[in-house]
């Protein structure tokens, strides 16, 4: 049974931690499902969450950047930086980095668990169904997705001796 976006996550104050009010779907049972659920935590540091997430900041308008390279060189020799502290809560983790306001910077995927969800259900239907063809991600931020996929996630078969993974390195 599939989860609602209400369903996904447990007020805080029930649970001691961030990780264990973020739920995925299927619910783990076997194994297989508990590793995913394990890695999906991973990926998007769901597993790792506090309470307080810290940001860097990245000013857009002019003053303001100089204004923060000024102050960031003058930190430097203190081996300080200039960061922004969010409240982080368990619903940070269910949307993707772009829908959601208070994302990990560290994360290895900009998906939440609700589209790691609906991945492994898509790859999971396409394996059983043996659809034959490849799987391609478009669009990589840091490979979560590929990661997700080439460990075992949603019952992939494992890449082939002369399959290849192309990344393009990030931009900055």
């Amino acid at each position: 049974m599939a989860l609602t976006k209400h369903d996904r996550v447990q007020r805080s104050s029930e649970v001691a931690s961030i990780s264990s009010a973020v739920k995925t779907s299927p619910e783990p049972r076997t194994a297989e499902e508990m590793y995913l659920d394990l890695l999906k935590r991973s990926l998007t540091r769901a597993l790792f969450a506090k309470r307080h997430e810290r940001h860097t900041l990245k000013p857009d308008r002019l003053l303001r950047r100089s204004l923060h390279a000024f102050v960031r060189r003058a930190l430097a020799p203190l081996h300080l930086e200039l960061v922004r502290v969010v409240r982080s809560g368990p619903e940070d983790y269910v949307e993707s980095g772009h829908e959601a306001g208070n994302r990990v910077e560290d994360a290895e995927t900009m998906l939440g668990t609700l589209q790691l969800d609906q991945m492994q259900f898509c790859i999971t239907d396409v394996c059983d169904r043996g659809i034959p063809g490849d799987l391609l991600e478009a669009g990589v931020w840091r490979g979560g997705m590929t990661v997700f996929r080439d460990c075992g996630g949603a019952g992939a078969p494992p890449r082939s001796p002369g399959e290849r993974v192309v990344c393009e390195p990030p931009t900055q």
